[in-house]
Parts: C-alpha cells; sequence; structure tokens
C-alpha cells in the first residue's frame, strides 16, 4: 500500500467553522487514487486532467443569499475559482421616486464585464479567481450627490486594502466624491492546509441614500454652517431680525425689509414724520425692487435770511442758527443797568429769569 498523498486544500467556512473536507479525509481514499480515480465524497465533483485529479466543493442549497459562495475549485497555482450567488446593489434615488416607481436605482454587479447574473452557453455563471490571502470586493464609485457610476464590479485585491469613502462635499473641502469604494464580500485564507473563507456579507448591498448637497456661493455672511459627519446633518444659520431689520418667510422667499416707524408724535397729528410708510408707496410696484425712502430735513422758505441753517458732515446733519450774536442791556433812568439779554446764533443764551421795573421817568427830556 502507497504512503497517504496530500490531499488538496478545501473550503471552510470561519463563521461557523464548518469543515467542508480536510486533507486528511483524502487519504482514506488514496488507494482508489491508485487505482486509477478517487470517489468524491458529500458536495464534491472530481475531474480528471492532464496534470492529475481536480476536485471541486459545490454547495448545494436550495436557495443561495446574495453574494454567497456556490462553488468553489482549485485552479493550477494554488488560486481558487469561486463562483458568486448573483446580488444586488440599491440606492435610493429621488428622481426616480419623482418618476413614479420605488425609487430606488438597482445594480447588477460585474464579474469581468459580464453582470454576475447572466449565464454563458455552459449555464454557467461568471466565476472569479482569487488567491489565499485576497479578499473578494464590491467595487462601487459614486458622484458628489452620493448616486452610483456604473459599471460596479465584483474585484479581488489583498485584505489589507484601504477602501475610499464617499463624503457629501461641504464648505471647507472635507467631503469628495469616492473613487472605488471596496465594500468586503469574502477573504479566503489557507490555515492547515484548509481554505478558510471570512464571509462579510451574505446580503443585497444598500448604500447611503441620495445625500443633499450645498455650499455658500458669493461673499457676505453664510447661511450653510457646516456638516456634522458623525450625526450626517447639514446645519444651517437662522436669519434673525435685530434693530431695523425684519425676516419673514413668504413663499419661497425669506424677506428681509426694513422695520422703522416714526415716533414722538405724542398728540400731534400734524408733527412731521421723516419715515416714508410702505403703504404710501405704488401698491402695484414690486416693493421688494424699491428702496425706504426718509424725508430730508429742509431750512425754511428760500428767502434772502433763512432763520435756520442744515450742513452736512460726514455723519452728522447738523441744525444752525442764523449766525447772529448780540445783547441788550436794560437801564433805569438814571442809567443804571437792570438786565442784559443775551443771544448766540440767533438763539437766547440767558438762563435766568428777571422783572425790570422802570421808575418814574417823567422829568426826563
Amino acid at each position: 500500500m502507497p504512503a497517504p498523498i496530500q490531499g488538496p486544500k478545501l473550503p471552510r467556512y470561519d463563521d461557523d467553522s464548518t469543515v467542508l473536507m480536510k486533507g486528511a479525509e483524502l487519504n482514506q481514499i488514496a488507494e482508489r487514487i491508485e487505482r486509477g480515480f478517487p470517489l468524491p465524497g458529500k458536495n464534491m465533483t472530481a475531474n480528471a486532467t492532464p496534470g492529475g485529479i481536480e476536485l471541486s466543493a459545490k454547495f448545494e442549497t436550495a436557495d443561495f443569499a446574495p453574494f454567497a459562495v456556490m462553488e468553489i475549485t482549485e485552479t493550477t497555482g494554488g488560486d481558487y475559482e469561486l463562483t458568486l450567488s448573483p446580488g444586488r446593489v440599491i440606492v435610493a434615488n429621488p428622481v426616480a421616486a419623482a418618476n413614479g416607481n420605488d425609487g430606488y436605482s438597482y445594480f447588477v454587479p460585474e464579474i469581468d464585464g459580464d453582470p454576475m447574473d447572466e449565464e454563458n452557453e455552459n449555464d454557467e455563471l461568471p466565476k472569479i479567481t482569487v488567491s489565499a490571502g485576497e479578499g473578494i470586493f464590491c467595487k462601487i464609485n459614486r458622484n458628489s450627490s452620493g448616486m452610483v457610476l456604473p459599471p460596479v464590479e465584483i474585484v479581488t485585491n489583498p485584505v489589507d486594502e484601504d477602501s475610499d469613502h464617499y463624503q457629501p462635499p461641504f464648505p471647507g473641502d472635507s467631503g469628495h466624491a469616492s473613487e472605488d469604494d471596496l465594500l468586503r464580500i469574502l477573504y479566503l485564507t489557507e490555515e492547515d492546509d484548509e481554505v478558510v473563507l471570512k464571509i462579510w456579507r451574505k446580503s443585497d448591498i444598500q448604500l447611503t441614500p441620495y445625500l443633499w448637497t450645498g455650499d455658500n456661493i458669493g461673499g457676505g455672511a453664510r447661511v450653510f454652517k457646516e456638516h456634522d459627519e458623525q450625526q450626517g446633518i447639514y446645519f444651517f444659520r437662522s436669519l434673525k431680525g435685530c434693530w431695523g431689520a425684519d425676516v419673514t418667510e413668504d413663499g419661497d422667499l425669506l424677506v428681509v425689509e426694513l422695520a422703522a416707524e416714526n415716533v414722538g408724535q405724542g398728540e400731534t397729528a400734524a408733527a412731521a414724520t421723516l419715515l416714508i410708510p410702505k403703504s404710501d408707496e405704488d401698491p402695484e410696484a414690486e416693493i421688494c425692487d424699491q428702496k425706504a425712502k426718509i424725508k430730508s430735513l429742509g431750512q425754511g422758505p428760500d428767502v434772502d435770511e433763512r432763520q435756520i441753517r442744515i450742513t452736512n458732515e460726514d455723519e452728522i446733519a447738523r441744525i444752525h442758527g442764523n449766525g447772529k450774536n448780540g445783547y441788550l442791556i436794560f437801564k433805569d433812568c438814571a442809567g443804571n443797568p437792570l438786565y442784559t439779554l443775551y443771544w448766540e446764533d440767533g438763539l437766547v443764551t440767558s438762563s435766568d429769569t428777571n422783572e425790570i421795573t422802570i421808575g418814574d421817568c417823567s422829568s426826563l427830556t
């Protein structure tokens, strides 16, 4: 009887440690190999090739989950050829929803350019070849709005391959469109002459729904504040009217208006007002195309001698008198000063109160 041989490495699942077939089990059929052909076990198929006997594991299940391994075969050079159950990539699509369907876009990934759900002329689904230490990933590209850019592909990469990640852009350039998001399907490793499959996915791929993006343009105060990546929330600043400004919602508009009024009229209905009320404007005109109107200060009638003068300085409209200065002295009959009245710029500046009494002046000539 010949020495036992080392059988080919066949897969087991790492999540439940179920060994489909170990190399040691094949030693039991060594004498069958000597006679020419091994007898396959459960879920195994054997094929004679010029290089020897090839064994394949085929998992017979009534219904496979999306992206589940349906068949695996060790090929020349220690690589493995896998057949995956077809799956889909699904992303919410508001444009599609507006057109009356379920509001989602569906993508069937491709393997080497062939949709993974389409059989060839031999009624076989596309296969993908993976080496030990590699993983199978679903590669997805998305634009700046989060929508998928086909094609979606099933690819192999080292298990430690870094993946990009879509982030919705916002001020500060912290977000970006994705380039090659890699979503893990499974890892394949070898341990003690066994093939170990680390399964990461057993369902269709549901992507984050369509995300709105925005930015502040132009100058001035920024309405858009930030995007909180931890919460996935966009924050906006509120507009608040303050001291002379009133902000109101008017359909699709936020209207900022001058909030001012004439005050101090008291009970005098004829008191002068400087602000022209909006209600006095043309009701047919678009009020937002107009400016608030304030009356000018006048100097009185246009005559040679105006008793009130108004001059403009940088930040002041200054009101003056007529520029006349002087005084008036009241004396008694003996010539003694009784009271002096002063004025400057046409305005009386004396603040005391006096009563002037003139004596008997009948003897004066």
